[in-house]
């Protein structure tokens, strides 16, 4: 009954506003600005942007409703237009709370940083200890790679309040940014049924070094099969090209029989607006005398705080090819937090859980399911648990079943 009484009130006021304020009757400026943001909040923009020009065309100088209107059209990215709204609030009062607050979000928003700092800068002249103004500024200078002056505002604010959760956050997020180093500890498990035979392990360490074009990656794999153990040397490169591009390479070598004798990588990634990405390259394995050589495909795509992803590995061998397909879906709550699912068929030679030995093995069937959880922790720690169902063709037309255990540890500075 109340939100009915509301909505007949708006429409009352926005069919005799006009007349009501020729006419010199008074009304009270708090209610016109409910009625308007009462008509906002339940998706009737049309009538509250009528209402709104009508009680500025009579009174241009009502600030809160030129706030309120240029909040909502920043809500549905109508930048252009709300800044002018901001601009006139501002020119009249500068130092008014609401539109120093919603100015500095313009700025944001539209990724202005610089304006942003400039105009967090100004209202901190008027609200010095402001905290949200401080936090908005520090996130600005983070953007822009400036992580000393970040983190000061971010330790000035953690000095008062050291729970303060957004401060936290934001503590953390430039740790992160300035760690360059990474080093990761992996062991795999593949246990096989009814003990056909001996479970096989697989690990590695792992070095990673952020660059100002990219990433560099060392990598010693240790691996036990079939009562035969082996170490594989192997490096990887993610490298920025050009906008929105980056290839990645891989080399790898190994005197051991159940890895290659010789691997290498090559793809380009190209991402496209509204989180897309596609790559195309190929992988080529040694096993002397043998060679195998890989093509790869993928297409990725985001979707809020979801991530979908489809690849495909083609292996042709005189009149046939073999086609290994994944598709990997994950929900993230941040960067390096994460729970997901993969399904597979065919075999994928990017899967460090796969210790490969005979090249033949690409031309044997495969299907599988990965479960993965990703989290960080102790600001600095990264832990990663798989665990991974495959029914493999280990000879034509004979199939066994494969569990495995997948862990990481990851170490940022």
């Amino acid at each position: 009954m109340k939100t009915k009484t509301l909505y007949i009130k708006a429409l009352f006021l926005l069919i005799f506003l006009p007349e009501i304020l020729l006419s010199q009757q008074k009304i009270d400026s708090d209610s016109l600005y409910k009625q308007a943001k009462y008509l906002f909040n339940e998706g009737k923009d049309t009538l509250a942007k009528e209402l709104c020009a009508n009680i500025l065309e009579y009174n241009p100088n009502n600030y809160d409703i030129r706030v309120l209107l240029a909040n909502n059209l920043m809500w549905n990215k109508k930048y252009s237009e709300a800044k002018p709204h901001l601009d006139y609030v501002l020119e009249k009062r500068n130092n008014y709370y609401d539109a120093l607050s919603s100015s500095i979000n313009w700025y944001l928003w539209t990724k202005d940083y610089y304006g942003c700092i400039n105009q967090c800068d100004s209202a901190l002249l008027h609200y010095p200890n402001n905290t949200i103004f401080k936090l908005k500024k520090a996130t600005s200078l983070r953007k822009l790679n400036d992580y000393d002056n970040a983190q000061s505002l971010v330790d000035e604010i953690l000095q008062v309040d050291s729970a303060h959760k957004e401060a936290l956050k934001l503590d953390q997020l430039i740790f992160l940014d300035r760690s360059k180093n990474k080093v990761t500890l992996s062991y795999s498990y593949d246990f096989y049924e009814n003990n056909m035979i001996p479970p096989t392990h697989l690990a590695y360490l792992a070095y990673s070094r952020k660059l100002e074009k990219g990433t560099i990656i060392g990598r010693i794999n240790y691996g036990n099969r079939f009562n035969i153990e082996g170490i594989q040397i192997e490096s990887d490169a993610y490298l920025k090209l050009i906008k929105r591009s980056y290839v990645y390479l891989n080399a790898g070598f190994s005197e051991a029989r159940i890895f290659p004798d010789y691997r290498f990588g090559l793809e380009w990634y190209q991402s496209f607006g509204k989180g897309n990405e596609v790559s195309l390259g190929g992988r080529y394995l040694v096993f002397l005398p043998k060679e195998v050589l890989i093509y790869t495909a993928s297409y990725g795509k985001y979707l809020g705080n979801w991530w979908f992803n489809g690849r495909t590995f083609v292996t042709p061998k005189n009149d046939k090819a073999s086609v290994s397909g994944l598709i990997t879906i994950r929900r993230y709550c941040s960067k390096y937090n994460y729970i997901g699912v993969q399904v597979k068929t065919g075999i994928n030679p990017d899967d460090r859980a796969n210790v490969i030995d005979p090249a033949n093995n690409y031309f044997l069937n495969s299907t599988g399911a990965r479960l993965e959880f990703n989290t960080l922790f102790s600001k600095r720690w990264i832990a990663t648990l798989n665990l991974i169902y495959e029914n493999e063709e280990w000879r034509t037309d004979r199939y066994r079943h494969v569990f495995s255990l997948d862990m990481k540890f990851s170490y940022l500075f």
